[in-house]
């Protein structure tokens, strides 16, 4: 616990672009830089508890009813091959694919601030596929694969069961929003979501009708629904946008129906145009 609050000190209090142990040290007295490495690279802790306390010290300073839990990624560009989920990933820090680490992480803002709140690792399949490396970098064998959009579920439902923070709307940007599987799990968990979409999405404005295709008996049974014949077609996004003209907030009727596409936009009666 010292170690940890002489760190983060000296973070707050070094004016340096580069902050690494040796100069943060130098800031704190009674910190060194062996002891600050250890705290990063070897000393146990988990970081979990402390979110939990970061949200419950937050709760009075930021909560209200308005309150929305912001999603989006960041990653950190590394040079070697031993950091836990460095791999050739795009970086948004450098606008390319590149050799990084990726974290999920969510905010919370409120008419009277805003803060992060929540960070989880992003563990590429391609390490999960290799039990030696995860043993040899410290991954508990217990980790399984989770995708960004899981990695975002979890921290929302977990600041949800704590119950410190309030607020029903979530946001984030078209990585996330072209994600059915995350579209489908908010709506099921209750939230009110604006998400942004890519113009190419495919979205129905019109309530779609689909079912199992009969069995030809030639074949293997089908099993996935299908548009029936003379149903609405979906349309890019960008083609709706296109006929709605030049108002800067247009309303859109969106399709319902499970298993079909759906215009990132829940519990809002408008959709911004880009």
């Amino acid at each position: 616990q010292r170690r940890s609050e002489q760190y983060l000190r000296g973070l707050l209090v070094q004016q340096t672009d580069r902050r690494n142990a040796e100069n943060v040290a130098e800031t704190i007295a009674g910190a060194t830089p062996r002891a600050l490495q250890r705290l990063l690279t070897e000393a146990p802790w988990f970081m979990t508890p402390l979110l939990d306390v970061l949200q419950r010290y937050l709760a009075p300073r930021l909560t209200a009813p308005t309150g929305v839990f912001v999603l989006d990624e960041t990653a950190f560009p590394k040079q070697g091959t031993h950091s836990v989920g460095v791999a050739h990933q795009y970086c948004g820090a450098l606008g390319k694919v590149a050799n990084c680490q990726l974290g999920v992480f969510m905010a919370y803002v409120s008419p009277r601030g805003h803060a992060l709140v929540d960070a989880r690792l992003y563990l590429p399949k391609g390490w999960l596929d290799d039990p030696e490396r995860c043993q040899q970098a410290g991954v508990p064998a217990s980790v399984t694969f989770a995708n960004k959009a899981e990695l975002a579920l979890t921290m929302l439902r977990h600041a949800r069961s704590l119950g410190h923070l309030q607020g029903n709307w979530v946001t984030a940007d078209e990585w996330y929003g072209r994600m059915p599987e995350l579209r489908d799990a908010l709506d099921a968990d209750g939230w009110h979501y604006v998400l942004q979409v890519p113009r190419y999405l495919q979205v129905f404005t019109q309530p779609a009708q689909v079912a199992v295709p009969a069995s030809s008996g030639r074949r293997r049974r089908p099993t996935r629904l299908r548009l029936v014949l003379g149903s609405a077609l979906p349309q890019s996004v960008s083609l709706i946008l296109a006929a709605q003209g030049d108002a800067s907030w247009t309303a859109l009727t969106v399709a319902e129906g499970r298993k079909t596409p759906q215009l990132a936009v829940r519990g809002a009666a408008h959709l911004r145009k880009p």
